[in-house]
């Protein structure tokens, strides 16, 4: 990022950039954070208490060397004379550290341990705030080469994401196309079974209409042949009684002329006796006429 120096404004930017090397010694540049994979409240505390711990000691370590090293730069060598005067002001940026705090406090601490020495514990050295922040004069051909392919690839995106936008759109397009196509087959699809399912049923009312009157047809002739069929009953059941009210007529009349013999019968036998017992009683009382032969009876 360029940064004028004649614009206020980009001061705290400048200063701002100085809170995210912390970011980068507790993440992939120091500690791991990010590989813990931590789920667990408790364990993730006492995991940040003891990297706060560790970075409170690499830092004081780290800048304890680092204001060795400056000491040692500043210290006039052996038989050369020191500069007079005021320092002359600095208008470009002065070379920044080669090594962080973090860094060095790690490779003293581990130098310790790897030689046998005592442990260095640090002690915390004040550094006081920038008075004045420097423009970025002209830029580094390495800053130049990394825009230019920052801006090539940023280029192709665009490029790629209107390429992909236009085939979205004309994949769409197509999809819009086919669905109005589909939509319109299957209305006409859906017109053509509504109209087969019209002319289904007006078949199946007529089919429906033409049984019924055939229904109702066989039922009127199998009411008329009920109908027939009762009255030859009636009939042959009348023709039975008058069968029978003849026959029990002729049984009568015969009973009749059967009581009538009987009766002309028995008024004959009596005739008969009668006539005998006068006849016996006639002898009786006159013995001089006898009894006159038996005469067959009158018609």
């Amino acid at each position: 990022m360029l940064l004028n120096h004649q614009d206020p404004a980009s001061y705290p930017t400048q200063m701002r950039f100085w809170i995210e090397d912390e970011f980068k010694d507790e993440k992939r540049g120091g500690w791991r954070w990010e590989q813990t994979k931590m789920t667990d409240p408790g364990r993730a505390s006492r995991r940040w208490l003891a990297m706060a711990v560790a970075m409170h000691w690499v830092v004081l370590v780290g800048g304890e060397q680092e204001v060795r090293q400056q000491a040692e730069k500043r210290r006039p060598k052996a038989g050369s004379k020191g500069k007079v005067g005021r320092p002359r002001k600095q208008f470009h940026r002065p070379r920044g550290r080669e090594l962080s705090c973090f860094v060095r406090g790690q490779q003293a601490i581990s130098a310790a341990v790897m030689r046998g020495e005592n442990l260095p514990m640090g002690t915390g050295v004040g550094e006081s705030w920038p008075r004045q922040v420097y423009a970025v004069g002209k830029p580094p051909s390495s800053w130049v080469k990394k825009r230019k392919h920052k801006e090539e690839r940023q280029r192709q995106r665009k490029s790629k994401q209107s390429e992909q936008k236009r085939q979205e759109k004309v994949q769409a397009q197509a999809h819009e196309a086919e669905c109005r196509a589909q939509h319109k087959n299957a209305r006409a699809q859906r017109t053509r079974e509504q109209e087969e399912q019209r002319t289904r049923h007006r078949e199946e009312k007529a089919q429906r209409v033409r049984e019924h009157e055939a229904h109702r047809a066989q039922r009127t002739r199998e009411k008329v042949s009920r109908t027939q069929e009762q009255e030859h009953e009636h009939e042959r059941k009348r023709e039975a009684r008058r069968q029978r009210h003849e026959e029990q007529e002729q049984i009568r009349a015969q009973r009749q002329l059967w009581h009538e013999e009987c009766a002309r019968t028995r008024y004959q036998r009596q005739v008969r006796t009668q006539e005998r017992v006068a006849r016996q009683a006639q002898s009786f009382l006159d013995p001089a006429h006898p009894e006159p032969s038996r005469q067959a009876n009158p018609p």
